[in-house]
Parts: structure tokens; sequence; C-alpha cells
């Protein structure tokens, strides 16, 4: 009944408020031109002895990704397949070649993952950090597919895990997953607090293998070895920011920078217009 629900109730309202708000926002229109005509059912086929490893973004959730993925492509028999839900990842996707084919996340229907799982035949589903599609999940779990998330973590006060109903959708969820590797203790019990018949376990967050990779192998001449800084003051930074963060804390800088704090700003999407 709960799949019958989010897939013809639930679902299709979804994607009538996402086509409403196409028309105001470039990004979600973006996305919805990039869906057209199945582009996940264009990918290669493998040679025998090969299969896919199947990763799911949301987008920039591929930094959690790309220490696994590194780790998966030692095996020259595993080919890497990436889903993702937003466009503005595409740009990370084309310059990391660990990547065998990427593509947007099929509609979230029992038939357009069918189709897909059906093409690709992936040997395991490996979700960053939250990412949860319910029929992608339901569909896996239906094709006897393994499936992780890892990275994950879920905050006490979330609403999967502090309303009840949250807690009983959320719980059913992720209870078809084969496993989640969470970020620290308190996670692993907000997921237990979602179900008892989870299979949990605590790992660590991979975004830090992904920090210590880019810091070992960074040019000398690139960004992050040429920041210069007092160690004797402190520092201000903002990651990972957009024009809305932008427009709150950027008038205060000044005040900031008068009380002798040292200012890093990594825009989300660092484009030669915002900078």
């Amino acid at each position: 009944m709960t799949q019958f629900i989010y897939t013809f109730i639930v679902y299709p309202l979804i994607i009538t408020a996402l086509k409403i708000l196409s028309f105001f926002d470039s990004k979600v229109a973006e996305g919805y031109r990039a869906r057209k005509n199945s582009p996940w059912l264009r990918g290669p086929e493998l040679n025998p002895g090969q299969s896919w490893v199947w990763f799911h973004v949301a987008s920039g959730e591929l930094e959690y990704a790309k220490p696994v993925i590194r780790e998966i492509k030692k095996n020259p028999s595993y080919k890497v397949l990436v889903t993702y839900f937003s466009p503005s990842v595409v740009k990370s996707l084309n310059h990391f070649s660990e990547v065998d084919f990427f593509t947007p996340t099929p509609w979230d229907t029992p038939w357009h993952w069918n189709a897909f799982l059906v093409k690709y035949k992936p040997a395991v589903l490996a979700i960053a950090r939250t990412d949860l599609w319910p029929n992608m999940i339901w569909q896996t779990r239906k094709s006897d597919i393994p499936s992780l998330l890892f990275s994950a973590t879920l905050p006490s006060q979330s609403a999967r895990v502090a309303s009840f109903w949250g807690r009983l959708f959320y719980g059913f969820l992720t209870e078809n997953l084969s496993h989640i590797s969470c970020v620290t203790e308190l996670d692993k019990e907000n997921f237990i607090h979602a179900s008892p018949r989870l299979s949990l376990s605590v790992d660590g967050d991979t975004r830090y293998d992904q920090v210590a990779f880019r810091l070992k192998t960074a040019s000398q001449d690139s960004a992050i070895q040429n920041i210069k800084l007092d160690p004797t003051k402190s520092v201000f930074l903002a990651g990972s920011t957009w024009p809305e963060d932008e427009k709150v804390f950027l008038p205060s800088l000044k005040t900031a920078q008068n009380q002798g704090f040292q200012i890093i700003i990594a825009p989300h999407e660092p484009s030669p217009e915002h900078i």
C-alpha cells in the first residue's frame, strides 16, 4: 500500500510541483531538459567479465563517492556508473575520469527503474550520504541487487526520525537497503530509532579521505597551496555557498575583518561571473 500511494499519488504531485517550479528556477528546468528521451538508457555495453558498480549522488555528494570509486577502479573488471539528481554536478563528473558513464536519475517510477536495471544489471548500488528515492530502493531490492548507503548521517532533529510518520516511512524505506555505513555512533543510534531491523556499522566520513587526497595531489600553483594565513588569527570559512547564503553573511564581513578574522569563501558554483 505504501508503494502504491507513493507511486501513484505522492510522486505525481512532486513532479507536478517541480514542473511548475521549472518556470521560475533555471536549475529545475535544466533537470527536466536533461531527462528528455531517457538518457539513462544510452550507456555503453560492457565486455565479457566486466560488471557495473552503480553509485548514486544528489549533487555535491559526489565528493563522498570519489574515494570509494578510486578503490573500486583498482579492479579492472568493474566499471563505474553514476546517477545524479542535480545537473550542477555534471561539470565535476566530466572532470572525474574514474567514472565510465553518468546520467541523470530516471524518473522515480517502477517502470523507469526496471528498464534501467534490466539494461545495466549492476553488481551493487552505493548511495552517497542521503539521497534515497523510494522506487529506486524498492526496485533494486526486488531485483536482488545489494545496496549500501554510505557516509550516512541522520540528525536527531530530522523529521525522518523526530516525527512518528517520518520514522514510519523512513524506517520502511531503509529496511530495503542491504547495509548502512554511518558517520558516527549517534547517527547509528538515530537509524536504529527509525528501525531496529537495519544492518548498520560506523565507518566514518569518506569526505575526509577526499580532502586528504586533494591536499596530497594539489599542484604548487593551486588555490589550496597558495592560501597564506596568519596562524595567530581566527579564520571565517564559508564553504559551498549559494547567493542566498552570501546575501546574509557578506554584509558582515567588513566587521569580521576589523575584528581580526581572516576570510575564505568557497562558492558552490565558482563561475567567473559569480566570483
